[in-house]
């Protein structure tokens, strides 16, 4: 699970991490996000391009402590896009899952929070009444 700590949203519910060189390659090449897969997570990475892609995404660019660099919007299809200083992380969505994420929000990886991270989210004043787990 993917969640943005600062607004106790949850991003993605099925991210799959790009992991083998041949998944890097491909990203989202020739892929649709769907409920096994709504995000694609590319470590060791700060640039992304659309190329040969059949759908807009948005796109986070994270840095070491998971916080949001930069936030890219329905980024079209069959583009280049140059890399983000300070990024080691790229996370793709399909597009219009990122409305309310802003550079400097914490960023939660591969994990549903913990209660004592529940209970900093809700100290925070970021929760919403439920978070949906």
């Amino acid at each position: 699970m993917i969640y943005d700590f600062d607004t106790a949203v949850c991003l993605a519910r099925s991210p799959v991490s790009a992991e083998s060189a041949l998944m890097r390659l491909r990203g989202m090449i020739g892929r649709h996000f769907h409920d096994r897969m709504d995000a694609m997570i590319f470590r060791r990475c700060q640039a992304v391009h659309t190329l040969f892609m059949a759908i807009p995404i948005d796109v986070l660019f994270l840095d070491r402590e998971s916080r949001v660099v930069k936030v890219e919007r329905r980024l079209p299809a069959w583009r280049f896009y140059a890399g983000v200083r300070g990024a080691v992380t790229t996370v793709e969505f399909p597009a219009g899952s990122l409305d309310g994420v802003e550079p400097g929000h914490r960023i939660l990886l591969d994990q549903a929070p913990d209660q004592q991270t529940l209970r900093a989210m809700k100290n925070h004043g970021g929760m919403k009444e439920s978070l949906d787990l």
